[in-house]
């Protein structure tokens, strides 16, 4: 629901989807939301037209 909030935002003042202020609230959400994988999380909304990743996707996983 956050993702969608900061996408309507960004329409809303922007106009366009891929704009500076656009990448900023991306960056903004990824810092507050998901702490040290917040560069993943960010990046994975850039290439996923603003959709956040899911829980597993920034979870490690070792094998042993």
């Amino acid at each position: 629901m956050t993702t969608t909030f900061f996408n309507a935002w960004s329409r809303l003042f922007n106009g366009r989807r891929r704009s500076v202020a656009y990448s900023k609230n991306l960056m903004t959400y990824a810092k507050t939301e998901y702490g040290n994988d917040w560069l993943y999380a960010y990046t994975y909304m850039l290439e996923h037209d603003g959709r956040a990743p899911k829980s597993w996707h920034t979870k490690k996983v070792t094998i042993k």
